[in-house]
């Protein structure tokens, strides 16, 4: 009986401090779509991290990086210029990164404040998660003037819609 109580409370246990998801990254997607130019677009080499808590999501954990060099707009020429010295300059910066800094409950989801970092520049963005038949799916928008990349006349031109879906086991 001793054992049962113990193993029971550290299922408890588990179930109460957080879900560390198995992600299935070679099935996931990095979407963009850029506003001021109306391209889609797509990173790949994602490495992530995600522990939600449900019950005390303050104490969540989401970190991941994308490849700069995967970069795809289905132009090559832009692509490589955007790889270039004159936009993401994939050769000295290599990789994007996020990592969350507050996650709350928001509705059947989540909103995440995080550190997203291009280039040299690391900003507070927001990301909304939604948990969906095995998909997790995290949309947020940034600008991309805010980076030192494509800045517009207009700032709403400069917008970018991120949604990335990262299936789990």
């Amino acid at each position: 009986m001793k054992t049962f109580v113990v193993l029971f409370s550290f299922l408890i246990a588990s179930v109460t401090f957080g879900q560390k998801f198995n992600l299935d990254l070679s099935k996931a997607t990095v979407k963009f779509y850029f506003h001021g130019e109306k391209v889609n677009g797509s990173v790949a080499g994602l490495k992530a991290s995600v522990n939600i808590n449900k019950d005390k999501p303050e104490l969540s954990e989401i970190s991941g990086t994308v490849d700069v060099s995967t970069l795809e707009t289905g132009n090559k020429m832009r692509d490589k210029h955007l790889k270039s010295s004159d936009y993401f300059d994939a050769e000295k910066f290599p990789t994007m990164s996020f990592k969350a800094k507050s996650v709350v409950k928001d509705g059947e989801g989540f909103s995440i404040i995080g550190l997203i970092k291009i280039k040299a520049v690391e900003r507070e963005e927001k990301f909304n998660l939604t948990i969906s038949k095995g998909v997790l799916i995290f949309k947020g928008s940034i600008n991309s003037a805010d980076y030192g990349i494509m800045k517009k006349k207009k700032r709403e031109d400069s917008e970018v819609d991120i949604t990335i879906e990262i299936p789990f086991l």
